[in-house]
């Protein structure tokens, strides 16, 4: 499956303000499942009193988003409901030198492109912040605790 990147500041406190926050051994990673968002009845709505033309807004409870972050569809009857998996990856510096950090982006991506397939992770959007002893786990200490949040989140 592919999935698209977070790609500015808005998103990513989009999904802070509004997502799940879950905690691991080696992972915080912060969730956001926006079908679940339409049926507590937050709607999604144009906002029509926004003066700039190159970036339309979306007004949630008073936050507003960018358009980038909809890919407006019908998504079983329910409209203006981002239907593809957005991933953001937050890891400083502090991690480690470009190598690693690299090395971590590549395992997330690759674990998550391989668990697409055994779980619905569309209209979903997360935020995986590594954690220093991520350095030091395995390839499978990562997939089994991201699969553990996946099962609690949905």
């Amino acid at each position: 499956m592919l999935f698209c990147s977070l790609k500015n500041q808005a998103e990513f406190k989009f999904i802070n303000d509004f997502g799940t926050k879950y905690v691991t051994k080696n992972l915080i990673i912060i969730a956001l499942d926006f079908r679940k968002i339409q049926s507590y009845g937050m709607n999604i709505s144009k906002d029509s009193s926004n003066s700039k033309k190159s970036h339309e807004l979306y007004l949630i409870h008073s936050n507003y988003i960018p358009k980038s972050f909809f890919k407006l569809e019908q998504l079983g009857g329910v409209s203006n409901v981002p239907t593809i998996f957005r991933l953001g990856l937050k890891v400083s510096r502090k991690y480690g030198n470009a190598v690693k950090r690299n090395l971590f982006k590549r395992r997330i991506r690759a674990i998550l492109s391989s668990m697409s397939k055994a779980h619905d992770i569309t209209s979903k959007s997360l935020i995986v912040i590594p954690k220093q002893s991520a350095r030091y786990a395995l390839y499978q200490d990562l997939l089994i605790q991201i699969q553990s949040i996946l099962l609690s989140f949905n």
